[in-house]
């Protein structure tokens, strides 16, 4: 007698997601761990530590552990196409962030931004994903990208006599560079989730 096929289909279905998901909390933890490390040290190193440049230290903080908390949200998406721009936008900031300090100290990021980057070619080879839907989930990461990456540079706009010998720029966040920073920060989230939310309500809808 002839056994019924559908049930092993589905029982392989979730064979099939777990690595996927397992792989972006891997790519989360390798980089959420050195980043709030790096974090910790800017902040509350004796010889800069200040409340005055707090805010900004608290912002650039923000900026270089947002690929993984991005990371980390698109890991409960269940779907490819939702998860998609947050993992392109996750990798490509992660990627930048890990060659911001001249000093190289950033480079421990790397790992995490490859794994991030598997992940990410992962979620955009996934079946039911149309090449017209990559097309528009790539270019909204990008865009959201763009912003989180203008909120790093917003913080070093102008220049400070305070500088710690930089000829090029400040060291030292301004309230005002903080403020700015955060606004673009906060506005690269929300065209990400914003995507995220479309992909996945589309993905429901043509679904059988």
């Amino acid at each position: 007698m002839t056994e019924p096929t559908t049930p092993d289909t589905l029982s392989r279905a979730p064979s099939g997601a777990a690595p996927s998901r397992n792989l972006i909390l891997t790519g989360v933890l390798l980089g959420l761990v050195p980043a709030a490390a790096l974090v910790f040290l800017r902040s509350f190193n004796t010889e800069a530590f200040d409340l005055e440049t707090l805010p900004g230290n608290i912002t650039i903080g923000l900026i270089l552990v947002s690929p993984y908390l991005i990371a980390l949200y698109a890991s409960g998406m269940g779907r490819a196409a939702a998860r998609a721009p947050l993992l392109l936008a996750a990798t490509l900031v992660s990627f930048l962030t890990s060659f911001s300090a001249l000093s190289g100290v950033t480079l421990i990021l790397l790992p995490s931004t490859v794994v991030l980057g598997i992940a990410t070619a992962k979620s955009l080879r996934a079946p039911g994903i149309s090449p017209a839907r990559k097309a528009m989930v790539s270019l909204w990461g990008l865009v959201a990208t763009a912003f989180i990456v203008a909120s790093f540079l917003a913080l070093f706009i102008w220049d400070d006599a305070r500088s710690y010998g930089s000829m090029w720029t400040s060291d030292i966040i301004t309230p005002l560079e903080s403020l700015i920073g955060l606004g673009l920060l906060a506005t690269g989230l929300l065209v990400l989730a914003a995507t995220a939310r479309y992909s996945d309500n589309t993905t429901l809808e043509g679904a059988p």
